[in-house]
């Protein structure tokens, strides 16, 4: 006898059991742990294939607790598709079916000592009578959310629920003033620091967006609001929901939005700098920067406000007005130009469109800060100095526009500051300068300033004029210019269009040729941003790289100038027209994309 076999004996001899039933014993009880883990698989498959989360299924598999087994007689497969769908039902919407599905019996008892009636309900599913427990599986609702849909059928009947709270103001809310108080404290704020932009981004029709520097952030702004508000000030979020209902055009910028071509250079300048002493030099490069072009937005906003004063109560004159015949010297004007306008536009464009090449309407804006009036000057493509439009942004268009505002919008001041982009080819010129100098040679101011914002920071109150044009433009049809006329007189009230076919609409000048005989060019014009002539030395510049630099004086007359006819008007300039090319093309290309009764008007058939 082996080992083994003396084993087994002395096992079975002492508990009754051999090897082998043991062994057997063994097997069935991993049978056992093996299908009941096969069943929770498969219980979780099931989960998985219904869609059903594994405690709902658990549920249907539980039944109801009443005699009649209510779930057992519906379809499985019917059920869980009803709670799948009744789950994509919103609150509402799910309320409102379940009071569907719910019957008052209308049968009352009375309880004891009490005047109180209970109401009995049936309940069903796809025509079949259910308990209250297969109903709540059913249509997936807890107890307590039945019973206050019930409650509420019987008081109010089948109608929407709505929270007794609805519509009340809550104890603890500020007075409408604290909100309007909140809006004009942000309102402020963006007018001191803000960038206005010339429109809203494409396809959207609202206000242009205001961008504040990218270091201003929602929480130092109201930090600075609640130090304002020593009193009473609404909560920190309150202060940030009450910002995006009422100003969302307001934003803060990211640091691209507000970088020009030298803030980014500069940003790449730190990011590749690699020794401590490499980015401290790029980052105080930067930061000089930065520091430039606030002050130069100071300079700005400065000039604006004092205008804003000087002219406060103020009564306008009849115009136009005699030069240097009022006192003021606070005066302020901002030009520039706004992207073309075309003609015809309409609300609902026709795809068509995109692909010719339709009129264009340019315009140039003239503002008086001082009167918040903008001068709006339509150039149509038939009326630029040179033919199909051309010429319109040269030195010759921008003087003989500048000149028509000062002579019939002006209010004869004696001294003026004038904000410009810094746009060589139709500000920044030689020509230009030479005609500001000449209106102080001739008497037609005693002062002017003549600044440029920093390219890249350069957004002014014009734009913003702009803006308000191109959002009453983009969802309005027009189809001659005088559609665009009325559309920019009917965007603000500072908005008036100049249309050159007026009887008192400005004509073109060779400013460039009058000018170029009697002034010479500023050598190295492109590093100065501000420059200023005075009657105290005339045919001199005064000239300033920065607001804070220091001045210097430049002879700009040449010595052997024609003084004898400063005052002389320079010669007069016939507009360009359409060519006959230009004009066979709107006729054939754009003629069909006009309404009838303008099409004659806009695109004309071309001259024999």
């Amino acid at each position: 006898m082996d080992e083994f076999e003396e084993l087994d004996r002395l096992v079975e001899e002492h508990f009754g059991i051999n090897s082998t039933v043991s062994l057997n014993l063994n097997t069935e009880l991993e049978n056992l742990e093996s299908s009941e883990d096969e069943q929770d698989e498969n219980a979780i498959v099931d989960a998985s294939i219904s869609g059903l989360p594994l405690k709902d299924v658990d549920k249907l598999d539980a039944g109801c607790s009443c005699l009649r087994k209510c779930l057992d007689k519906l379809e499985r497969q019917n059920l869980i598709e009803h709670i799948q769908n009744i789950r994509e039902l919103s609150r509402s919407e799910k309320d409102m079916y379940i009071m569907g599905a719910i019957k008052v019996n209308g049968s009352t008892a009375k309880k004891s000592h009490e005047d109180i009636k209970r109401h009995r309900f049936s309940y069903c599913f796809n025509g079949v009578d259910i308990c209250v427990a297969a109903f709540r599986i059913i249509y997936d609702i807890s107890e307590d959310m039945l019973k206050a849909i019930a409650k509420h059928v019987v008081s109010k009947g089948i109608t929407p629920r709505i929270h007794g709270n609805t519509g009340k103001k809550a104890p603890n809310a500020f007075a409408f003033e604290e909100y309007q108080r909140v809006k004009t404290f942000i309102m402020t704020y963006a007018d001191d620091y803000g960038l206005p932009q010339p429109a809203a981004p494409r396809g959207r029709d609202e206000d242009p967006p205001v961008y504040l520097p990218a270091s201003h952030t929602k929480k130092h702004v109201y930090e600075i609001y609640k130090n304002a508000s020593p009193d009473k000030f609404v909560g920190q979020s309150s202060f940030y929901d009450l910002w995006k209902k009422l100003l969302p055009h307001i934003k803060i910028s990211t640091p691209k939005d507000d970088a020009c071509f030298k803030c980014e250079s500069h940003r790449k300048a730190v990011e590749d700098a690699r020794s401590e002493e490499d980015k401290l030099e790029a980052t105080r490069a930067y930061l000089t920067h930065i520091e430039e072009a606030r002050r130069e937005r100071e300079v700005y906003k400065t000039c604006v406000q004092e205008s804003k004063e000087e002219l406060l109560g103020y009564v306008c004159p009849n115009r136009p007005v005699q030069h240097q015949t009022s006192n003021l010297t606070k005066m302020h004007y901002t030009f520039d130009f706004a992207q073309s306008l075309i003609l015809p536009h309409h609300a609902r464009q026709i795809g068509q469109i995109y692909f010719t090449t339709p009129r264009k309407m340019h315009l140039f804006g003239v503002r008086l800060d001082g009167l918040s009036m903008q001068m709006n000057y339509m150039i149509d493509e038939d009326e630029t100095i040179g033919p199909d439009g051309s010429l319109a942004h040269g030195p010759n268009s921008v003087i003989s526009m500048i000149h028509h505002a000062f002579q019939t919008y002006g209010l004869g001041e004696l001294d003026c500051s004038l904000h410009a982009d810094n746009c060589g080819g139709q500000n920044k010129n030689r020509y230009v300068l030479g005609y500001l100098c000449w209106r102080v040679l001739v008497g037609l101011h005693r002062n002017i300033n003549f600044m440029l914002q920093i390219p890249g920071h350069t957004r002014c109150l014009v734009d913003a004029g702009f803006g308000q044009i191109k959002k009453l433009y983009r969802r309005s049809d027009c189809d001659t210019r005088d559609d665009i006329a009325r559309i920019i007189e009917q965007s603000s009230k500072s908005n008036k269009a100049v249309k050159f076919s007026e009887e008192e609409a400005w004509i073109w000048r060779d400013w460039k040729g009058y000018l170029s005989l009697r002034f010479k060019a500023l050598k190295g014009i492109q590093q100065y941003q501000h420059f200023r002539f005075s009657s105290d030395a005339p045919g001199y510049v005064f000239v300033k790289r920065r607001a804070d630099s220091e001045e210097s004086r430049i002879l700009l007359l040449l010595r052997d100038a024609p003084t004898s006819s400063l005052g002389d008007a320079p010669t007069h300039l016939v507009p360009g027209g359409l060519t006959e090319e230009r004009q066979r093309y709107l006729y054939r290309f754009v003629r069909h994309l006009v309404r009838p009764c303008a099409q004659d008007q806009t695109c004309p058939a071309p001259e024999e």
